[in-house]
């Protein structure tokens, strides 16, 4: 059957323009053509808002045959034939062509089937049979044949549309439910997928789930069928919302959009002008709640914070802080981007959603709370089964070469939760915990006994004991996670989203070389317009103002040769209030801890 597709000129979803493919309707046909189209929209509409027309069961899209044959195969006999028709080329084999034709639709339907163990139908834009194809760049998988496509190839759209249950008859519709959000606990927020379309045109059915809230929550959204929801957060965390849509003949995959709903880390936006009050305080005891506070929370204390804690202990403030959701948070951000698990591969389990609450009420083990992440489909979606998770195991687990073990999980993934029940991993993560808060030397030394204990106890134990005191003297490098919290807190006075914090994280471990990564980061912080910066004339001491920035960001005050140099910076026209924040979080001091 001739098909009566053409490549797909782009997809709305990941490129800019409309994207959407017409079908050259032409004068009073296509007048007419479009009337019906929207006449059935409103009429479909309806009958699924009052459950006349019922709700169509949602169905994972299927990748089909037909389409295969017409459209995928022969890209995948120009591209792959020369490594996959040959024995031991992986999990996918292209069959040698046969003359006859019976007995070659045979071999289309054995490679099709093949393909299918590849697939995500409820993400297909994440199915590992695409991601082995796409340019690393741009989140593809290792391949050793090699890169073949970017995402912006209409080759690409193609393998696309095939995994999201294209016929040769029938293009899958595509669902956008808009951006990640910001939100504040009590206040509604809507999310939009009226931007969702078909490019066949077909009216659309939306249906929106809450996918993952955090425990204890009780929110749940306000419109299931609509093309646009709201959600009321109740409890501080992360809301995962997902939408599909459906054109009548293939439901799409379901696309998230997580809202966070995140405590502040000050009572208010830092102040432009106004003295922190920082300079009242003890420098030793600066420095020492500024301690506590980056290890426990991965973070700096905002002014208010530090003059609350300061002159308390350092065991007692980390008591305090321990407790907090926002310490269980930043262990599980930090834990989930060592492992690889951002973006398409953030975890959403209850599991890993109940983790912030367990570790703050001092539930879990290092390795337990290591091994909930590690367990989580999300892991295997970001190392797939082969090399890529033998290594994983080794380097980010267990942090040694691959081994026969590593290889053997590789090829059995089941086999991973024993290894992870075992001694040898409580071990490692337990001295893995410990870096948190020790030098280096001391936390490798950790008993094998002290494996067993809890994070609460173990962080109660070290934070303001001699080793903890002594691990203050040598500044540590802060992680790229660590230095995003940081300038968030000190700029912003909020915490990251966890989606901006893996996204500046990733960006700042790209560029090449660390201080110009961080850079970045700081100029897209300082340009976003959130950050409060003063006028040169609303400084009435603007040697006062710069001493206290010195303080909030650093920790101590100036000495006098930086108070020079610095001042010239901040009256010369040239320079300002934006360029001493600049250098002083771009400064090789800002980036340890």
């Amino acid at each position: 059957m001739a098909s009566r597709l053409r490549l797909p000129a782009s997809r709305r979803s990941r490129r800019g323009g409309d994207g959407r493919r017409r079908r050259g309707l032409s004068g009073a046909r296509g007048r007419a053509g479009a009337a019906l189209a929207a006449a059935a929209a409103v009429l479909l509409g309806a009958l699924a808002r009052d459950g006349r027309a019922g709700d169509p069961p949602i169905t994972a899209p299927v990748a089909d045959l037909g389409f295969y044959v017409v459209h995928v195969a022969p890209l995948l006999d120009e591209k792959c034939a020369s490594c996959h028709r040959a024995a031991g080329a992986g999990a996918f084999r292209l069959g040698a062509p046969q003359a006859e034709k019976r007995t070659d639709l045979a071999r289309r339907e054995a490679e099709l089937a093949s393909i299918r163990r590849l697939l995500d139908p409820e993400a297909p834009w994440r199915s590992r049979f695409l991601l082995k194809l796409l340019d690393e760049a741009e989140g593809g998988l290792p391949h050793a044949g090699g890169v073949f496509f970017r995402a912006d190839d209409d080759a690409y759209d193609v393998l696309l549309d095939f995994a999201a249950g294209a016929t040769v008859r029938n293009l899958p519709p595509e669902p956008e439910p808009g951006k990640d959000r910001r939100g504040e606990l009590g206040v509604e927020v809507r999310f939009d997928g009226g931007a969702s379309y078909d490019r066949d045109d077909d009216p659309l059915v939306h249906r929106w789930e809450l996918f993952a809230r955090p425990p204890g929550s009780k929110a749940v959204l306000t419109e299931r069928s609509e093309p646009a929801t709201g959600l009321r957060p109740d409890v501080p965390g992360t809301y995962v919302l997902r939408l599909r849509v459906f054109d009548g003949k293939v439901w799409s995959g379901a696309k998230p959009v997580v809202l966070e709903v995140l405590e502040r880390t000050g009572p208010t936006t830092p102040d432009a002008v106004e003295a922190s009050g920082l300079a009242a305080l003890d420098p030793a005891a600066l420095r020492r709640v500024r301690s506590v506070y980056g290890d426990v929370l991965g973070r700096p204390p905002t002014p208010p914070e530090a003059l609350l804690h300061a002159k308390r202990p350092a065991r007692e403030v980390a008591t305090i802080l321990l407790a907090t959701l926002e310490a269980g948070r930043a262990w599980v951000e930090d834990a989930a981007y060592r492992l690889g698990l951002v973006g398409d591969a953030e975890p959403l389990s209850p599991a890993v959603q109940d983790l912030p609450f367990r570790l703050a009420a001092g539930e879990l083990t290092p390795a337990a709370a290591e091994a909930a992440l590690a367990l989580d489909p999300a892991f295997l979606r970001a190392h797939p089964p082969g090399d890529a998770l033998a290594r994983a195991v080794a380097t980010r687990l267990f942090e040694r070469p691959v081994g026969p073990d590593d290889l053997h999980v590789g090829r059995d993934p089941t086999a991973l939760a024993g290894m992870l029940a075992g001694q040898a991993f409580a071990t490692v993560a337990a001295r893995r915990f410990a870096r948190r808060f020790l030098a280096e030397a001391d936390a490798a030394a950790l008993p094998e006994a002290r494996s067993g204990d809890d994070t609460v106890t173990l962080a109660k134990a070290w934070v303001g004991s001699e080793a903890w005191a002594g691990g203050r003297e040598a500044r540590r490098p802060a992680t790229d996670l660590g230095f995003v919290r940081a300038a968030f807190a000190d700029l912003l006075g909020r915490r990251p989203t966890a989606g901006e914090a893996a996204a500046l994280a990733r960006a700042s471990a790209v560029l090449p070389g660390r201080g110009a990564g961080r850079a970045a980061v700081v100029a897209v912080l300082l340009d976003s317009g959130e950050v409060p910066l003063p006028l040169l004339v609303d400084l009435p001491k603007p040697d006062a103002w710069l001493a206290d920035r010195f303080l909030r960001t650093l920790g101590r005050a100036p000495t006098a040769d930086e108070a020079k140099v610095y001042l010239a910076a901040l009256l010369d026209p040239a320079g300002g209030p934006h360029l001493v924040l600049r250098a002083l979080l771009t400064s090789a001091e800002y980036a340890s801890r």
